[in-house]
């Protein structure tokens, strides 16, 4: 896919949002339904997923680059996401990741085959729709660690 050049719709379920505001430079523009990523070296959000950086959820309504400094309205939850063909009842309960490589704002570049050293962390995938989408939580990043 590619970086986006639009608002993307995100179907959502409503009683799971949760929703903040970052103060960001703005000098891109964050279009909505963006993914967005918190910059752990330049201490800032970003459209762009990269190496050092974390997911910090998804642009609720666009940015523009004519702003010198804004509110990004963010919002996480459950969503209904693009998957590229690696949905499938298997990937209930595995991690959804942004690929560091692609470098893209665009829900459909989040993956399932990521590493937790390279990717970065997005969601787990709650449920299987079709072979090209699932309902991700963007709210759950890691998973508890089992005590036996």
């Amino acid at each position: 896919m590619a970086v986006l050049s639009a608002n993307v719709r995100m179907d959502h379920r409503a009683d799971t949002l949760v929703r903040t505001e970052v103060l960001a430079a703005v000098t891109d523009v964050f279009y909505g339904g963006a993914a967005i990523w918190w910059s752990t070296t330049a201490e800032g959000v970003t459209p762009v997923c990269a190496s050092g950086t974390e997911f910090a959820g998804f642009c609720e309504e666009q940015v523009s680059a004519t702003m010198a400094v804004t509110k990004i309205k963010l919002v996480n939850g459950v969503f209904k996401i693009p998957t590229a063909g690696a949905s499938a009842q298997a990937t209930q309960g595995q991690f959804v990741y942004g690929d560091a490589s692609a470098g893209s704002d665009n829900p459909a570049d989040l993956i399932f085959t990521g590493t937790a050293s390279g990717d970065v962390g997005v969601g787990v995938a709650l449920e299987y729709v079709s072979s090209t989408s699932c309902w991700m939580d963007s709210r759950v990043r890691t998973l508890p660690t089992v005590v036996a």
